[in-house]
């Protein structure tokens, strides 16, 4: 929401609709009221602001002429738009603490042969296998 936006008109409202039914008005034309009235507000009180203010001036301004005469709904209306758009303050975060846990490892069995043990396999293949073996093996080649 823009805080810098300028109204020449500000008043209170109430919708029996709403939860908070009384909130603050801002608008640039007198039209608003009629606006509000068509979809159901009661207690429409708009004035015309001596020159165009932020909402928060406006709530100000309106708060400090007496403009709620006493009711704390309209008064309430005008100091939440007054701390709408205040900075908020960080709440502290507890943090919760983490203990470490013991960590339990399986061992893992492999039954894959090392890479020595396939190796001294094909040599004794090849050993085992005579020059007289291969040279049959290459008569039936189809080359």
């Amino acid at each position: 929401m823009s805080t810098s936006k300028l109204f020449k008109y500000a008043g209170v409202s109430t919708n029996p609709n709403y939860e908070r039914g009384t909130r603050a008005r801002f608008a640039n034309d007198i039209f608003r009221v009629k606006q509000l009235d068509k979809v159901g507000h009661i207690n429409i009180d708009i004035v015309e602001l001596p020159h165009a203010m932020t909402k928060e001036d406006a709530s100000r301004y309106l708060l400090e002429a007496g403009f709620d005469n006493g009711e704390a709904d309209v008064k309430a209306a005008f100091e939440y738009e007054l701390n709408r758009n205040a900075p908020r303050v960080p709440r502290a975060v507890k943090v919760k603490s983490v203990k470490p846990r013991a960590v339990k490892v399986k061992s893992v069995k492999t039954d894959a042969p090392s890479l020595e043990s396939i190796a001294a396999r094909i040599k004794a293949e090849l050993a085992a296998k005579s020059s007289a073996a291969v040279e049959s093996d290459l008569e039936d080649a189809p080359f």
